[in-house]
């Protein structure tokens, strides 16, 4: 019979609610599947109400919801072992160029992500430490045995009782009881360990689908026997979980995460009451020992890159005269995302913009500092908080569901403990985990790792009483039948998007290592099975045309990929990389000369922008069309919105230089190159770059001023300290110059800018051989270096 709760209503509203803005969405196909990498779109939503059910439904004791704790908590302890593994700098694979030993992300990929599953595990761990059974086996007993001694019968008036002796009695049943579960408790991250150092090779997912298959089993069996453990043996198992929980949380530095799981365990201690707290107090004492010791072995061992990271996140600065605080690293692209949110939802009210397509339409909103304060060219695909991604891509309807939702599931927990006082601590377990998601959610987002676990603990809410017996009627075989092929169907469906994504990864990995072919290969297998995925067409043209780079162009080729990209451009109309890569194409051609093509590529490039305001390289495509037709005019002031754009690119901006140097108005350049330090004054990036102008122009004093002001920012910039030098070397101070290299020397003597200046300054001194000696070894850093190859060839 299906259990009726009270959340019934608010679980099916804001499924209804997510329908809606599915079929309102911008891209119906995206926000139905899901984006990729994400895949949380409509379906995985329902999938997450479905948990949410079977939860209610069949997760309906208190023995059940203990165990899928347990189960969590032990996921946990797996998580964190190979956190403190990565911490250590002892992983043995490479995580896409994540740099593991600074921020881990252990399983989950991600270290906030990785931080908040650990942050509700953790209280998982607490509460099942305050609520064990009190179990106290006895494994070795004393009796008292009374001995007779053997008489003869004649003599047996005169017999007498010996003095009763002591007989230690082992329970060895109990004792191998008890040890066997121990065993399967540390069995589970012993084989994770295990696996990650040997399973390797051709059966590479075969081995660890077989090592997650059987630790699984493991976990399971130990989580339905937990209740018959030795308290004392329960309690120093969850202790030690708690331990390793906390030391790969911390090991994540995610701030969001840290203040999640704070807030999650006031709200615990709140809710649980000060008799509970003082009644568990030395177990408290005890694990609070231990996680002091671990945070400050933690914090004693962060790097000093790390240590910046935090204090970097706030600078404060001097605006006319006045003090100035500014966000600056995550805070700063958070609060400038923040704000390019609420541009979307002023637009987008009533559904938002459905789930999961903020990337198509975050170009168009974005604020003119968030380049600055993430990265440039970045698309956002998530608000990096909750309550505005819902509202961005729910609208105001899924703000107020959700709320609804979240409130209803507080008020239905704290009714549970009026109901029965016995409840109070799960509860408080259940509010707690609650409370720690949505904290740290604040920060971040949620994906499926996290979510889904949410979703099972807000199924885990609502209480049932008394089941009433309900005679089962006799099985519908053919029903039965039909059903499990649906779910065949579905899961050999569920299949194609990993299928898909192995071919695209192969056909990438391929592509890094020149072997083109084999690539184009797997991308076509690749697209048979995710065949409406944008991203896929995008990789495979790009892929096309970088092939072409060094070798006789090939108009076919050219043409395969301009086709490829318009397929993308058909599947998905606001990804502004398929009309600038077609465009690009285009413009290949027509400089080839099979055909003129230059209209449809300007077409193509406005195209791009109006997806994408933000995007240089496309007004770089419409100044270099203007260029071909002799529109110089037109060319330069799409270089300067290429400039505005991208103000980091040396290349346009001494382009912007040079053209109006040549017509005599090089002041006028100044002013166009200057205009982005008005948003962002301390972008280290652009303070390089006008230094560099301002030295190729001969005003030195100015250019020292942007090196100068950027050193004020990173004392360490070595190509800052080498500008210095470089002006010294130009103003024939050559000791003051020499000092300076020798300063960027002890920052980092291989930088290539650093040799090449050396180079020049020996070629100055006519000291060739070591002219040659610092020319050679930057080319051997960096082999494209233009610089060090004309003048290795100068010197031959």
């Amino acid at each position: 019979k299906f259990f009726r709760s009270p959340l019934d209503v608010p679980v099916l509203t804001y499924l209804l609610v997510v329908a809606a803005s599915t079929l309102v969405s911008i891209n119906v196909w995206v926000s139905f599947i899901g984006s990729y990498g994400r895949y949380e779109g409509f379906i995985t939503i329902l999938n997450y109400v479905v948990l949410f059910f079977l939860t209610t439904n069949f997760i309906d004791s208190i023995e059940k919801k203990r165990r899928v704790m347990v189960v969590s908590l032990i996921s946990s302890v797996v998580m964190g072992v190979y956190g403190i593994i990565q911490r250590l700098g002892i992983d043995p694979f490479e995580w896409g160029g994540v740099v593991t030993n600074e921020r881990v992300i252990a399983t989950i990929g991600q270290p906030n992500f990785l931080a908040a599953y650990l942050a509700m595990a953790f209280i998982f761990g607490i509460y099942l430490l305050f609520s064990l059974r009190k179990n106290f086996p006895v494994y070795i007993s004393v009796k008292n045995v009374a001995k007779t001694p053997v008489m003869p019968k004649k003599k047996k008036q005169f017999q007498k009782p010996f003095a009763s002796s002591r007989e230690v009695v082992v329970d060895w049943n109990e004792i191998i009881y008890q040890l066997k579960f121990v065993i399967a408790y540390l069995s589970v991250p012993a084989i994770f360990i295990y696996a990650l150092y040997r399973v390797d090779g051709l059966n590479f997912f075969i081995g660890w689908l077989t090592v997650y298959f059987i630790i699984s089993l493991i976990t399971i069996y130990f989580a339905f026997n937990f209740e018959n453990l030795d308290y004392r043996i329960s309690a120093f198992l969850i202790i030690i979980s708690l331990i390793v929980n906390i030391g790969g949380l911390l090991s994540t530095q995610s701030r969001g995460g840290l203040v999640g799981l704070l807030c999650g365990l006031s709200v615990f201690a709140i809710i649980c009451g000060r008799d509970t707290l003082y009644q568990h107090r030395v177990k408290l004492i005890v694990a609070g020992v231990s996680f002091l010791l671990v945070a400050i072995i933690s914090f004693a061992t962060i790097g000093s890159s790390q240590i910046q990271r935090f204090l970097g996140e706030v600078e404060i600065s001097t605006d006319k005269g006045r003090p100035k605080i500014e966000a600056q690293g995550a805070a700063g692209s958070r609060i400038e995302t923040w704000t390019s949110a609420f541009r979307v939802i002023s637009d987008n009210m009533l559904f938002g913009i459905g789930p999961e397509v903020i990337k198509m339409r975050f170009p168009q909103y974005e604020t003119p500092k968030f380049r600055f304060k993430e990265a440039f060219h970045v698309k956002q695909d998530r608000a990096h908080n909750e309550t505005l991604d819902m509202t961005v891509t729910r609208g105001l309807a899924g703000l107020v569901v959700y709320v609804w939702l979240i409130s209803s599931a507080f008020i239905l927990a704290l009714g549970n403990i009026k109901i029965d006082k016995n409840n109070n601590v799960f509860s408080a377990a259940l509010l707690g985990v609650l409370t720690a998601y949505l904290v740290q959610n604040q920060f971040s987002f949620g994906v499926v790792a996290i979510t889904s676990l949410f979703w099972i603990m807000m199924g885990m809410i609502p209480i049932q009483g008394e089941k009433p017996k309900v005679k089962i009627s006799e099985p519908n075989v053919e029903m039965l039948l039909l059903t499990w092929l649906v779910i065949m169907f579905l899961l050999y469906i569920s299949s194609f998007p990993y299928i898909g994504d192995k071919y695209f990864k192969t056909a990438q990995n391929y592509a890094g290592s020149g072997q083109f072919e084999k690539a184009f290969e797997n991308f076509d297998q690749a697209l048979k099975y995710m065949t409406f995925d944008g991203g896929y067409y995008t990789n495979y043209g790009m892929t096309i045309l970088n092939s072409q780079i060094g070798k006789p162009l090939d108009a076919k080729l050219i043409q395969k990929a301009i086709e490829i990209l318009e397929k993308g451009q058909r599947v998905d109309p606001y990804n502004a990389d398929n009309f600038y890569m077609a465009a690009r194409g285009y413009i290949i051609l027509s400089d080839m000369g099979f055909g003129n093509y230059m209209e449809k590529a300007k077409e193509l490039s406005e195209k791009a922008i109006t997806i994408d305001p933000y995007y240089s390289e496309a007004y770089q495509n419409i100044s270099y069309i203007s260029e071909k037709s002799g529109k110089m005019d037109d060319a330069i002031a799409y270089y300067e919105k290429a400039f505005e754009a991208m103000p980091i690119n040396s290349d346009i901006a001494f382009t912007i230089y040079r053209y109006y140097k040549q017509k005599g108005q090089a002041e006028k350049a100044f002013k166009v190159l200057e205009k982005p330090l008005e948003l962002e004054p301390n972008n280290q990036n652009l303070l390089l770059v006008l230094g560099d102008i301002y030295r190729e122009s001969g005003l030195f004093d100015k250019a020292k001023e942007k090196y100068e002001s950027l050193l004020k920012i990173n004392p360490s910039n070595v190509k800052a300290i080498v500008g210095i030098g470089m002006i010294y070397l130009q103003q024939n101070n050559d000791n003051a110059a020499y000092e300076k290299f020798q300063e960027a020397m002890m920052i980092e003597p291989d930088n290539p800018i650093l040799l090449n200046a050396m180079g020049t300054y020996y070629i100055k001194h006519m000291d060739k051989n070591n002219a040659l000696k610092y020319f050679k070894k930057s080319l051997e850093v960096d082999s494209s270096n233009s610089y060090a190859k004309r003048m290795l060839d100068l010197l031959k």
